[in-house]
């Protein structure tokens, strides 16, 4: 996207610039300071040392998290070594789906609801995929992050405004990139948004 919109885009353009605005304006009113604030150093922009192969761990292996399993066999570069579900014929689909790409099993977690902990623990892991019901997504991409490794989590990352600054304060302690698997955020208006951000046109979060 060039840096100056064209007419058509122009509407769009000042529309957002003008909800950016009272979103700032918003955000450094005395009633809403100590609301929102960051604990850590900043992870936008945050570069990652690169790795020859990403090694993943699933958790979740319903609908979409079967339709990861086969996506990242597409993928070049792209190691899933470890398996989730507390339903254990759903670890066995995601099995059967590997071993017919001629990969190597996955090591099996799922015994209980809690034994992604042990999955995250693992040292051969770079990148949890979060798959399960949203209630779960943020409280295990924290755990992740905690525990070294990288997240991203099926929509929605977060329910309440604690949960999104538990994410964006653990990922600024650890340094660890937590994405949210949402394509629309790479539609023009949304990138624009990021773009403003980045400049600091929207102002400052209000400090504690």
């Amino acid at each position: 996207m060039s840096d100056t919109p064209t007419s058509l885009d122009r509407r769009n353009f000042l529309k957002t610039a003008m909800l950016a605005g009272a979103a700032a304006g918003w955000l450094e009113t005395p009633a809403n300071a100590g609301v929102l604030s960051s604990k850590g150093k900043s992870v936008m922009g945050l570069k990652a040392p690169p790795l020859e192969k990403v090694r993943v761990g699933i958790v979740g292996l319903g609908m979409r998290g079967s339709g990861a399993v086969g996506r990242h066999l597409l993928l070049e570069g792209v190691e899933i070594v470890a398996l989730c579900d507390i339903r254990p014929d759903k670890v066995a689909a995601a099995q059967k789906r590997l071993t017919a790409k001629g990969r190597a099993p996955a090591k099996e977690f799922g015994a209980t609801p809690e034994d992604y902990k042990r999955m995250c623990e693992l040292e051969n892991i770079d990148l949890i995929y979060n798959c399960t019901p949203w209630y779960l997504h943020t409280p295990i991409s924290v755990f992740a992050m905690r525990a070294g490794k990288h997240a991203v989590t099926e929509v929605p990352a977060a329910t309440s405004l604690e949960e999104c600054w538990d994410l964006v304060n653990t990922a600024e302690k650890t340094q660890k990139h937590c994405m949210m698997l949402e394509n629309c955020c790479y539609g023009e208006n949304e990138l624009l948004a990021l773009n403003l951000c980045r400049l600091g046109m929207p102002g400052r979060v209000a400090p504690r």
